[in-house]
């Protein structure tokens, strides 16, 4: 799914949807936006997904500093997206 930003911004959806994708854990911690999307992807099928999903920019950026993220979470980060490449093929 061609997203630019899967960690900033809302992720709204209705209570239907949110009770099937949130019903089981998340396999990561800091990347469930990306697992969320593949659940979505599950669910509703690749084409589907595509009319459902909206990505919106924001009109409006503050920066906050204060990143609770290491070098070495980063690093994790890879291993973690193959876990859910792997998990939701």
């Amino acid at each position: 799914m061609p997203f630019k930003d899967t960690q900033c911004g809302a992720k709204v959806m209705d209570r239907e949807i949110a009770s099937k994708m949130f019903n089981k854990k998340f396999i990561t911690k800091w990347l469930f936006d990306v697992e969320l999307f593949m659940r979505i992807k599950r669910y509703f099928g690749k084409t589907e997904v595509k009319k459902r999903i909206c990505e919106q920019p924001l009109k409006r950026w503050i920066h906050a500093d204060g990143s609770k993220l290491s070098i070495k979470d980063s690093v994790k980060k890879v291993g973690q997206l193959a876990q859910i490449a792997i998990h939701y093929r």
